[in-house]
């Protein structure tokens, strides 16, 4: 009896240096949801992050090059259903009173927008992700279907996913929309496994229920909006946190220590150091 006291005590010695030393590290925390058995706190750049203009190639490659393990980016898509990075439909600040769905790729790749280069073609970004050494990267692209009624949400996204499969992106790939109520059966159904990201910009308890319903991989909402509980009812269904836009260290370390799992930040170049 005196030995199994012993051992019982050097196990639980054992698993109090264990949690102790992840506390400590401050990245992962064992947890009973699977959803939030992963990573607190990683990095997500959002539209490439501080590495260049919002959705450029400089800024996917530079994020990319410093090792940021999940880059956030915005897919519209041309009349020939031509992928394009850009937050916004309107090409204005490409000198353009064009938009994107309204354009061919001809026309809008003979813009120069404002660090000079063309709009940014997905097709480009899913070959750099692909030819970087950085090969836990994630691309969290959002589909845009700026004022289209369901059935061209829909299109759209089944689209994105269409483009992802060709380069064998889907693995790699996190597909968000604040449409998923209406586009994630289509996004599953173009390729059964990829990841959705539920966009909202607040959530309430049947949000989350309708999420999982969805079969979404993660909630991601606006910071602005977090409330006592949130994190853990979406870990409790078995999806993941994402949360945007995060800044400021402070509130990046806040939201870590609550287990949001990935923080979507406009400075990853700072945030990688937090």
């Amino acid at each position: 009896m005196q030995h199994m006291e012993s051992k019982q005590r050097q196990r639980r010695v054992l698993t109090a240096v264990v949690v102790l030393s992840a506390a400590s590290a401050g990245t992962v925390v064992a947890c009973d949801s699977a959803g939030a058995a992963a990573t607190y706190g990683k990095v997500s750049a959002h539209r490439g992050g501080d590495y260049g203009i919002d959705n450029s190639l400089k800024a996917i490659n530079g994020a990319l090059s410093h090792g940021v393990r999940d880059i956030e980016g915005d897919v519209y898509f041309t009349t020939d259903q031509v992928g394009v990075l850009h937050h916004d439909d309107s090409l204005q600040n490409c000198h353009s009173s064009r938009t994107i769905t309204g354009s061919t790729w001809a026309q809008v790749s003979a813009l120069r927008c404002a660090d000079g280069a063309r709009p940014t073609k997905l097709a480009d970004v899913l070959r750099a992700f692909l030819a970087s050494s950085n090969k836990s990267a994630v691309f969290r692209v959002e589909v845009k279907h700026h004022g289209e009624p369901a059935a061209g949400q829909r299109t759209a996204a089944k689209l994105l996913v269409q483009r992802l499969a060709e380069k064998n992106m889907t693995g790699r790939a996190i597909v968000q929309d604040f449409a998923w109520r209406n586009t994630a059966a289509t996004i599953h159904a173009a390729h059964p496994g990829i990841r959705v990201s539920c966009l909202e910009k607040s959530v309430s308890a049947a949000d989350i229920t309708t999420a999982k319903s969805k079969n979404c991989y993660d909630v991601s909402y606006n910071a602005a909006n977090w409330h006592t509980g949130l994190h853990a009812a979406i870990h409790g269904k078995g999806m993941q946190v994402a949360v945007w836009t995060v800044d400021a260290k402070a509130q990046f370390t806040r939201l870590r220590s609550l287990h949001a799992n990935v923080i979507i930040t406009d400075v990853p170049s700072q945030a990688l150091h937090w």
